[in-house]
């Protein structure tokens, strides 16, 4: 009789990552993916040439477990330059390390307050020293309050800090775990964010073409579960154990495990000719006005011309969902320092269930088990790539554990 395999729910960033754990222990898989292709909520799409991410996603290189199991060179990163710009009426406010953006030292100065930037510089720094052991095992509270006691205050917290983070973390109060923006703020100073030249999409990607073929089973929703079987509509499938790697709604659908709330973001992709936008730096742009819904907006190809040859690709987010024909001209013309009105608008993606929220006190490492099934997910571990990857191999190495003894060791949050 043939051994059932291990059942992995998900195609997504956390299910490629426990299959992949299992496959290199010799363990069979069967990944069932309801859709068409892996990713889950990393997904590009490729209309005419121009690259589109559901949402302004971006991957860090100083994430520990991409460090571990991905191949940069492969993924032709291109990196975000180490800088913000704050725009609102009153005008725009570069912010950079002088170290790459030399030319940004005098309004990086007269921006804010010294002792505000110093005080966030020194708590970055901190961060940047610890490791994201110590960091989850720390006191924790909301994003708000941390940075308040460290001194990070006034016009500079209003205008830079705040509407950056809420950016990251998708919610404007800053109510998000410190040991998350911690986490967050270690990466930053450690690493680059960057895109792959080929769309987000090709991270998911690269892990699942590593996997043995056949492992991903796709168009293959699954509708109930047990510690030892899944139902796929009509058809019943034995497994060794079933790993739940879905998002945290499907997850606590399946499995009736606690979830938490979601927080949402609606992304809008523009194309506007070279030359239209003079700031070549692939830098973040942030609306520090209270007008307007948008948050932030950026020129992605300054960074990876390759997701819209021979045009400038602008992606502009705002918290919440929005209608594809909201006017964004007027605050896109300001934070941008140009005339937007002829920009082409190319998509339009509102995402309800854009990342987990992380309320404080967020634990990192809850139990991977409950009621005899395994789980996995981003909202187990942090909500970002490096949360969902690491989720998967915990998952994965549970289970190994649990039935065969060869468990290896956790690494990162």
């Amino acid at each position: 009789m043939t051994t059932p395999p291990v059942v992995v729910i998900g195609g997504g960033l956390a299910g490629l990552s426990a299959a992949r754990q299992l496959c290199i222990h010799g363990v069979e898989v069967l990944v069932l993916e309801a859709s068409e292709c892996v990713g889950g909520r990393v997904r590009t799409d490729i209309v005419d040439g121009v690259h589109m991410d559901h949402g302004f996603q971006l991957y860090n290189t100083a994430y520990p477990e991409g460090q571990r199991v991905l191949d940069y060179e492969a993924l032709d990163l291109h990196a975000f330059s180490a800088g913000v710009i704050s725009a609102s009426e009153n005008g725009r406010i570069k912010l950079g390390d002088p170290r790459e953006l030399l030319g940004w030292l005098p309004s990086s100065i007269r921006s804010g307050s010294l002792g505000s930037k110093a005080a966030f510089l020194r708590y970055a720094l901190a961060q940047s020293s610890k490791s994201p052991a110590t960091i989850a095992l720390e006191v924790d509270t909301n994003s708000h309050t941390a940075l308040e006691r460290a001194g990070v205050r006034g016009d500079f917290y209003s205008q830079v800090v705040q509407p950056f983070f809420s950016g990251v973390f998708l919610e404007q109060e800053l109510s998000t775990s410190s040991r998350f923006m911690n986490l967050v703020l270690r990466t930053f100073v450690k690493g680059k964010p960057s895109l792959p030249a080929r769309g987000m999409q090709a991270i998911p990607e690269q892990i699942f073409h590593a996997l043995p073929e056949g492992t991903v089973r796709f168009n293959s929703a699954v509708t109930s579960i047990s510690p030892n079987s899944v139902h796929v509509g009509g058809e019943v499938i034995n497994a060794k154990a079933v790993i739940v790697a879905t998002d945290s709604t499907s997850s606590g659908q399946l499995s009736g495990v606690s979830v938490p709330a979601w927080n949402s973001v609606t992304t809008w992709y523009h194309l506007a000719p070279l030359g239209t936008l003079n700031e070549n730096k692939p830098v973040i742009v942030v609306n520090a006005s209270a007008a307007g819904p948008v948050t932030n907006s950026v020129v992605l190809t300054n960074a990876v011309p390759s997701y819209a040859p021979g045009m400038q690709l602008i992606s502009t987010s705002a918290i919440g969902v929005h209608e594809r024909g909201l006017d964004l001209v007027g605050q896109l013309s300001t934070m941008h320092d140009t005339d937007a009105s002829s920009w082409e608008l190319v998509g339009h993606y509102p995402i309800q269930h854009a990342l987990p929220a992380m309320a404080p006190p967020h634990d990192f490492h809850p139990p991977a088990v409950s009621n005899g099934v395994y789980l996995a997910g981003d909202y187990l571990s942090s909500s970002s790539i490096q949360g969902a990857m690491v989720s998967g191999r915990r998952a994965a190495d549970t289970l190994l554990w649990e039935s065969i003894g060869k468990g290896v060791s956790n690494a990162g949050n």
